[in-house]
């Protein structure tokens, strides 16, 4: 009731009556637009692993996006101007086909359908649609963990020498697609520098996997 002294609705989400916090959103919902006021979401607003959420419209209130993003069947977000952190351990988006960026965000940027940091230094996450031959861009100087975490169907990545440092985990779904645990993984042929070597050793932990690496080069 527009008379509720505690709660609003828009479009079938619940809010806090000022709609400054997404409190809950329908399991049946595909399409999640948040008013630009929402600055936070309810760690359990999307909780539900069978919701039937597609596409996720973040407002340009929200400032990080960490464990509240959840769904099986999101395809498609869209990230807001003053989104500055992104926890992608705490996010499942293994479906993800699609992500947008405000133009005038000034922390992240896409380039080739991948988020990167606005400076391009680092390569934050990779889409699960992402298929066949992934090249990074030159100038990358590092991978941030679970950048492929979804991403399962790519066959070969092509790493710039530029890169210094991977961090753990950045292949993890590479991983899962071949049958192994992330320390035990035959990862796609890649160009790499020596610092990168270094960190793929560290990584995975095993030696004969960086003479694997140190071959290809």
């Amino acid at each position: 009731s527009e008379k509720n002294p505690y709660y609003s609705s828009v479009d079938g989400v619940l809010y806090n009556k000022e709609q400054t916090e997404l409190l809950a959103c329908p399991k049946q919902k595909k399409i999640c637009n948040m008013p630009d006021t929402v600055t936070n979401v309810n760690e359990n607003a999307l909780k539900d692993y069978d919701t039937q959420l597609e596409e996720l419209y973040i407002s340009d209130g929200i400032t990080e996006m960490t464990k509240w993003v959840k769904g099986e069947n999101l395809k498609k977000i869209q990230i807001g101007k003053n989104v500055k952190e992104i926890a992608l351990a705490d996010i499942t988006l293994r479906n993800l086909e699609q992500i947008t960026v405000s133009e005038e965000n000034q922390t992240y940027k896409l380039q080739d359908h991948m988020l990167y940091t606005k400076d391009g230094s680092k390569l934050i996450w990779c889409p699960a649609k992402k298929s066949g031959t992934v090249t990074i861009c030159d100038g990358t100087s590092s991978i941030g963990g679970y950048a492929f975490g979804y991403a399962k169907k790519i066959t070969q990545i092509n790493i710039p020498a530029t890169v210094k440092t991977i961090e753990p985990k950045a292949f993890y779904g590479l991983a899962k697609a071949a049958g192994h645990d992330e320390k035990n993984s035959t990862l796609p042929v890649g160009t790499y520098s020596e610092e990168a070597k270094t960190a793929i050793r560290t990584m995975l932990g095993l030696q004969e996997m960086y003479e694997w690496y140190k071959n290809q080069t």
